[in-house]
């Protein structure tokens, strides 16, 4: 008989880590089979929104080359299909592989791409000690990751290790400015919905800018990203799930989220506001 394993809250990731950590892939094995993400049947208008908004920003910091050889801090969007960013990287013809902790995530990934990126490019591996050699890759990046452990600074000295000199590492991370109030829906939902979550810290632009630091990054950006109402975001996903059609999702697509999605990307362009987006995301070189 399976036994689920409960992911982990705010008490475990604060006073249990210890403990949390010795299975810590199973814990996100078991996130990935109950995820209601990886049965949706198509992409929502949010996690279209959100590729095109990070795109936006990995084309200003990325050089167009062909042939950068870039990782992935996770592999959960590959394995779900949801806001996945891989075929924007395939399309700019970059050689594209990727890193979990979880041995479910990493399967699923590997199916959802046969053919498309070779098997050996996802692996199973812990961001705080990254199965690659040291100066390996052009790019590294991550968004909703590193904010998932207690060890943020050795996941970004790890990044740095891996990078060849020159090589580019981007980041984002929950912000605690973001204006929608990202920060107490992340506490609330988590609270309530452990079993199918878990406990997503958030941290001022200035925290994750100083990791950056400490690494030996130079040339150090930090900005914001996604204007968006994540609470709006988790119904999106929610109805989609339950594929919930009609009048009144014709409603909530039309009148709601494509009018915030408007709102979001002109928001989007305006520097000192992209600060209180719903990442806070730097960028710097080795």
């Amino acid at each position: 008989m399976h036994t689920k394993i409960s992911t982990y809250d705010k008490s475990d990731f604060f006073n249990n880590w210890e403990k949390v950590n010795k299975n810590l892939g199973k814990r996100w094995d078991e996130v990935v089979k109950f995820s209601p993400h990886k049965e949706l049947k198509k992409p929502t208008l949010t996690d279209l929104y959100f590729v095109s908004a990070i795109t936006k920003l990995l084309s200003k910091w990325i050089p167009n080359k062909k042939n950068l050889k870039v990782l992935k801090l996770d592999l959960y969007n590959e394995a779900t299909m949801t806001a996945t960013l891989a075929n924007w990287f395939i399309n700019k013809k970059c050689s594209y592989y990727g890193v979990d902790i979880s041995k479910e995530v990493v399967k699923l990934a590997k199916k959802n791409f046969k053919g498309r990126i070779e098997s050996k490019n996802f692996k199973v591996g812990d961001i705080r000690k990254l199965p690659f050699k040291s100066n390996s890759f052009d790019v590294v990046f991550s968004f909703g990751t590193i904010e998932h452990i207690r060890e943020n600074q050795q996941a970004v000295d790890e990044a740095y290790r891996v990078l060849k000199p020159g090589g580019i590492f981007i980041t984002g991370v929950n912000n605690k400015l973001d204006m929608w109030l990202s920060y107490f829906v992340n506490e609330f939902l988590n609270s309530k919905f452990k079993h199918i979550t878990s406990y997503e810290p958030s941290y001022f632009p200035w925290e994750q800018r100083n990791w950056l630091k400490v690494a030996g990054f130079r040339r150090i950006k930090t900005t914001g990203m996604i204007t968006f109402p994540h609470l709006i975001r988790y119904a999106d996903l929610y109805l989609e799930w339950k594929q919930v059609g009609g009048l009144l999702r014709f409603i909530w697509n039309n009148l709601l989220i494509r009018s915030l999605i408007i709102l979001a990307e002109n928001l989007d362009n305006i520097g000192f506001i992209r600060i209180f987006g719903m990442h806070t995301t730097s960028y710097g070189i080795k």
